[in-house]
């Protein structure tokens, strides 16, 4: 799983305790597909090749069929001959008799043999399939202990999650994150404001200067020259200007 909690926050543990059992879940499924393919699926398929009775049931099938064919043969031509009468040859009768005899009597005395052998196979076959699934259920029981103690550990853990915990750290968060500003202003300002030098003065502006001073000079030459104008008001008095 590529998703990622904040390491800061409340759920950054319960997070990773799922993402951990989730892990365990698929390791666990890896693991019950192997054990699966090995203690069940495997001896199914080697039981005919590895039993011994089972590799032996061939022959015995074909003895079977043929002591059985054979006693089937003898009946139908002794029902023939029965049906016969006294048309039938006596020589014939009595070897169909004599043959009948002897496949029942084989029939008899391997029969209960045979049907032993294949009870006893049958049987074991039986017993063998019961272990494999008892063996595949043990597997899959394993396999549900190992979920339920991962799923229980992240269970206990989502429910310590406090929301209040959440706000308590976002507060702080907060808090530092405005006490570190003036911080941050204050040493850019350690080296204390910069001074900005006057300009200097050009040649061009220095003229300029100097014309100015001029005109100045001449002006207060002229009104110290110039003779004093006198003004009489209609009441007799007398200003100087």
């Amino acid at each position: 799983m590529r998703g990622r909690a904040d390491a800061r926050s409340v759920f950054s543990t319960p997070w990773s305790s799922i993402v951990s059992s989730v892990i365990t879940l698929a390791d666990s499924h890896r693991t019950l597909a192997e054990k699966i393919e090995q203690d069940v699926e495997k001896p199914l398929r080697d039981f005919k090749s590895k039993n011994r009775e089972m590799q032996a049931m061939t022959t015995i099938q074909g003895n079977c069929n043929a002591m059985a064919r054979e006693l089937e043969k003898t009946h139908k031509t002794a029902d023939k001959l029965e049906h016969k009468g006294s048309r039938a040859s006596t020589g014939r009768v009595a070897n169909v008799s004599r043959d009948m005899e002897t496949a029942q009597s084989q029939w008899d005395s391997q029969a209960p043999y045979v049907f032993e052998t294949l009870q006893a196979l049958d049987e074991n076959r039986l017993n063998h399939l019961r272990d494999v699934l008892t063996q595949l259920q043990t597997h899959e029981i394993d396999q549900i202990e190992r979920n339920r103690i991962a799923a229980e550990q992240c269970l206990n853990t989502l429910l310590t999650v406090e929301t209040a915990d959440e706000i308590k750290t976002f507060s702080l968060r907060t808090l530092q994150n405005k006490e570190s500003i003036p911080n941050t202003r204050a040493r850019g300002s350690i080296g204390g404001p910069s001074v900005v030098a006057p300009p200097t003065p050009t040649a061009a502006s220095s003229a300029a200067d100097d014309r100015a001073s001029q005109r100045s000079d001449s002006s207060n030459s002229y009104h110290s020259k110039a003779k004093p104008l006198l003004i009489t008001c209609s009441f007799g008095i007398t200003y100087q200007v």
